[in-house]
């Protein structure tokens, strides 16, 4: 029950003692171990003291009353702290707006060619990354599937189109890892129009119930980290 609920009840509970005679024969045994234990002799001095320990009583539920009305206070403060602070790392706070953006993208390899060895899964992360921040927007959740689907949770502003964001990231990284293994050009041996991601990509926009499981889903792509090396890839 409520303080102020359970303060009441204490109250009618010790008024209707009192009324009945209760609250000195309830505390009668106090009563006697004032007599046997201290220079209170007569009736009329142990009942005086009965009485101030009553109103003591009075007191205490006072007390319990304030601090029952204090606990729901700082319950409250916390219910919006705790709230407060959700919103606050929810919401990115931009120089003429607020906004929260949230996109999961996956893309794949072309010919759905198996290329991505740990040391390109790894620089190709720090790639995009590197990507996100040139161009304004963050890379929550950022992983390399079983069967090389790369996939991310990006969060971006209004000013920033899903479309573009995909073009950078797809062109920009494609063009590097070229540059930086070029052993991926065996794969893709086609020197004009030569890509190393497909041309088409999955994008969903993400709310805040959906957020967490599709977090949880991106970040269970790293058992492919897992792998032994020397695993053969293939070509499909």
């Amino acid at each position: 029950r409520s303080g102020g609920h359970t303060t009441q009840l204490m109250r009618e509970s010790l008024a209707k003692m009192r009324a009945d005679g209760q609250v000195l024969s309830t505390l009668a045994p106090f009563s006697d171990s004032l007599r046997e234990n201290t220079g209170f002799q007569t009736r009329d001095e142990r009942n005086h003291l009965v009485k101030l320990v009553s109103h003591m009583v009075d007191d205490i539920i006072d007390v319990y009353h304030v601090m029952s009305g204090f606990r729901m206070v700082v319950y409250g403060l916390g219910y919006w702290y705790n709230g407060h602070m959700r919103d606050e790392e929810r919401f990115t706070y931009g120089r003429t707006s607020v906004y929260n953006l949230n996109y999961h993208i996956i893309w794949r390899t072309k010919y759905r060619n198996q290329v991505i060895n740990p040391a390109i899964s790894a620089r190709l992360k720090d790639i995009l990354y590197d990507i996100a921040a040139e161009y304004g927007f963050t890379i929550s959740h950022l992983e390399v599937g079983l069967d090389d689907h790369i996939h991310l949770m990006v969060s971006a502003p209004p000013k920033l189109s899903v479309t573009n964001i995909v073009r950078w990231l797809k062109g920009t990284s494609a063009r590097l890892l070229f540059l930086e293994f070029p052993e991926l050009k065996k794969s893709y041996w086609k020197k004009e129009d030569r890509h190393l991601w497909a041309p088409s990509y999955f994008v969903e926009s993400i709310g805040t119930t959906n957020e967490h499981a599709i977090a949880k889903y991106i970040d269970d792509q790293r058992r492919k980290e897992g792998q032994p090396d020397g695993i053969e890839r293939h070509q499909n």
